[in-house]
């Protein structure tokens, strides 16, 4: 019951603070294809077609081709500098060494988007 309060107190100061109604957050099960490669428990990698798609929680968010190497490293890059997942867990999932995710990851941090 005083948590039930609490919860009510505290959308009452969000809506005076914002100045607009309270929305709860909704949430998003993990639903991944049945093929799909796990690299955590958010983060998927889904092929389909000539494309390889990287899923978060089920939702693709990015897409490349299957031969598009440069595009790949930057998504793996891309994922570990979001914190979306780690360097082993990368390697682990995708059979790529963890120095090379690394070096990817550096590339995309000093070099940045090319």
């Amino acid at each position: 019951m005083h948590i039930n309060i609490l919860q009510k107190y505290h959308r009452i100061s969000i809506c005076r603070i914002f100045g607009q109604k309270f929305l709860d957050m909704q949430l998003q099960l993990p639903f991944f294809p049945t093929d799909t490669r796990m690299i955590n428990s958010n983060v998927g990698v889904f092929s389909k077609d000539e494309f390889v798609y990287f899923l978060f929680n089920g939702s693709p968010i990015y897409c490349c081709l299957k031969d598009d190497l440069n595009n790949f490293r930057f998504i793996v890059a891309n994922l570990v500098v979001n914190h979306l997942c780690t360097c082993s867990e990368i390697s682990h999932a995708l059979g790529i060494h963890v120095r090379n995710v690394q070096r990817y990851v550096k590339a995309l941090n000093e070099k940045g988007v090319e």
